[in-house]
């Protein structure tokens, strides 16, 4: 497996992305048993884009297209990712699309919330990029990394994530592009990249220039201004509510862990007090299997598996996969291609994802009985990540 790291973080700079690029880089690495190439863009001396792409561009081009992943790092100023950044993306728009098709991963640090990462995922959309994980974290929180465990552990399961993604090349269904999206009422015009590219040349008798980043932010702010009205229209009277009810406990700035993006906001905002968390027992977790189902990779396959749990928690159930069908019922069943018997602790470290079951058989927490090839495939046909 081939990734490659596209640093944009200036040299010397001390804003803990560097730190956040070489956790990421090791997690994968010890997972994929293969280096990560990391390329820093300011050594590149890649141009401003004028229009046309720069000769410095087509080595890196070349790499990118050669590579199964790729991960952008890059910091962001005044609530804009790198002005370098978004200046080497805009050469890509130009001769061949290394990004079209990749799954892209994310890193920036910001003082902004995640409004940089919208941004750029915008412009990786129209360049028909994927960017299924992303990690938007603050200077502070980023800086500590390396003493905070806790910090380091969510942006090690994020970069698991990335690399069962780009293992499995899974394919997520594209963000609509902001030119095709539906005019908000704040525009009383419409904009000109809203055209057909054959409705622009009718009219015009010239093929639209691509658009710049700058341009791309714009509409993105008209966007934006939209959805924040939206959002503190529904906060004024989530407010008013609590106040009718008296739970004035609720209203508590806390910090914010985005289990979506993996953004971590030190921004404040209307958030209540966590909860205690609610408790899910093992066999709950095992019955809801089929909302962790991936039917595009069960293809053609039939297999029963037979799950036999003791310890804290005593149950049997009993996992089908039909093809693109997944079932779990309670129970034992005499005709079974797999039987797994594992203790109540080995089994729910299996459901959560801290091991896979080939893993756990190869360590002896559980044993298994049957056709050991569809214990490999019981890992790629669930995504395990229950908490």
């Amino acid at each position: 497996m081939k990734i490659t790291a596209l640093n944009f973080n200036p040299p010397g700079a001390k804003n803990g992305l560097a730190e956040i690029l070489s956790v990421v880089s090791e997690t994968i690495s010890e997972l994929s048993e293969s280096e990560i190439k990391q390329m820093k863009m300011f050594t590149t001396n890649v141009p401003y884009f004028d229009g046309e792409p720069a000769a410095a561009t087509a080595e890196i081009s070349e790499r990118l297209a050669n590579s199964d992943g790729i991960i952008i790092a890059a910091p962001a100023f005044l609530n804009v990712p790198s002005a370098m950044c978004l200046s080497f993306l805009e050469h890509l728009t130009k001769g061949i699309n290394p990004l079209k098709g990749k799954n892209i991963m994310l890193l920036v640090v910001t003082n902004n919330g995640r409004y940089a990462g919208d941004i750029l995922s915008s412009v990786l959309s129209e360049l028909g990029a994927y960017d299924p994980v992303r990690i938007i974290i603050p200077p502070a929180k980023a800086n500590s990394v390396s003493s905070d465990e806790a910090i380091k552990e969510i942006i090690e399961k994020q970069a698991e994530d990335y690399y069962r993604i780009v293992r499995q090349n899974r394919k997520y269904i594209l963000p609509t592009a902001i030119s095709e999206r539906q005019q908000t009422p704040k525009q009383t015009q419409p904009l000109l990249q809203e055209l057909t590219e054959e409705e622009f040349k009718s009219l015009t008798g010239r093929a639209p220039r691509p658009r710049t980043a700058a341009e791309l932010m714009k509409s993105r702010e008209i966007e934006h201004d939209s959805d924040e009205e939206n959002i503190e229209e529904l906060s004024r009277r989530f407010i008013e509510k609590l106040k009718k009810s008296g739970e004035n406990s609720l209203l508590e700035d806390d910090y914010i862990v985005s289990p979506f993006s993996g953004a971590i906001d030190d921004s404040p905002t209307l958030s209540r007090t966590p909860p205690a968390p609610r408790v899910r027992t093992v066999k709950q977790m095992t019955l809801s299997l089929p909302h962790c189902f991936q039917p595009q990779l069960a293809a053609g396959l039939n297999a029963v598996f037979q799950v036999n749990i003791t310890g804290a928690e005593t149950f049997s159930c009993v996992v089908t996969v039909s093809s693109t069908e997944c079932t779990v019922r309670e129970g034992e069943i005499t005709e079974k291609d797999v039987s797994v018997s594992a203790d109540t602790k080995a089994w729910s470290d299996i459901l959560k994802g801290k091991y896979t079951m080939q893993k756990a058989f190869m360590t002896g927490q559980l044993k298994i009985r049957g056709n050991f090839v569809l214990v490999t495939k019981f890992d790629q046909l669930f995504t395990l990540n229950m908490v």
